[in-house]
C-alpha cells in the first residue's frame, strides 16, 4: 500500500503505508457482539390516536406556558419597579392555563397573607380582602396548609372543602 504525503518536505515522494494493527496480530480480549435484531425494534412511524392526542395536548400546554412566560417577561420589562401589573399578568395566565373560573394571588407575610391580585373573583370578596388585608387562614384551609407545609396545594373544587365558605376567611 502506498500513500502520498502532501507536506512540503516530502512533496511528490512515495511513502510506504504502515499497518493499522501496529504490529499486533489480533485483537485480544474483544468479542464480537451480534447486532441487535433490527426488525424486532424497528419503529413503524405509526402513532396511535391516544398517543397523538397526548402529544398534541402536551405541545399545546407547552406553547401556552411559553406564551404566558413571554407575556409576563414583557410586562416586567415595561413596568420597572411596579409589581402589581406583574402579579396580575401572572395570575391571569395561571387561571387561563389551569382553566380555572377565578384566581387569587397572595404574598406571605409573617402573620398571614396579603392578596396582591385577583382575577374573575367576586367583587364582594375582593373588597373584603382589601378592607381587611391580612388573611389568617385556618390550618385545614388550602392557604393554611401551604403555610404549614410550604408545598403547593391544589383544590379542584373549593366548594368540596368541609363546611368552609372560602370567602368568609378569616373565620369569625
Amino acid at each position: 500500500m502506498t500513500r502520498y504525503d502532501a507536506s512540503s518536505s516530502t512533496k511528490g515522494k512515495v511513502m510506504k503505508g504502515r499497518s493499522k494493527a501496529g504490529g499486533r496480530t489480533g485483537k485480544a480480549g474483544r468479542h464480537k457482539v451480534a447486532p441487535p435484531n433490527r426488525a424486532a425494534h424497528r419503529h413503524t412511524g405509526a402513532v396511535s390516536q391516544a398517543d397523538y392526542a397526548r402529544l398534541t395536548r402536551e405541545r399545546d400546554e407547552a406553547l401556552e406556558r411559553e406564551k404566558a412566560s413571554a407575556e409576563v417577561l414583557r410586562i416586567i420589562s415595561t413596568s420597572p419597579g411596579e409589581l402589581k401589573p406583574i402579579f396580575q399578568a401572572m395570575l391571569e395566565n395561571a387561571v387561563r392555563i389551569c382553566e380555572a373560573v377565578f384566581g387569587n394571588l397572595h404574598l406571605r407575610d409573617a402573620d398571614g397573607f396579603h392578596m396582591v391580585a385577583a382575577h374573575h373573583d367576586s367583587p364582594a370578596y375582593v373588597a373584603a380582602r382589601l378592607g381587611d388585608p391580612l388573611l389568617r387562614p385556618p390550618p385545614d384551609a388550602p392557604l393554611g396548609r401551604l403555610a404549614i407545609t410550604k408545598e403547593v396545594v391544589q383544590v379542584a373544587d373549593i366548594r368540596t372543602l368541609p363546611s368552609r365558605d372560602p370567602h368568609s376567611w378569616p373565620p369569625g
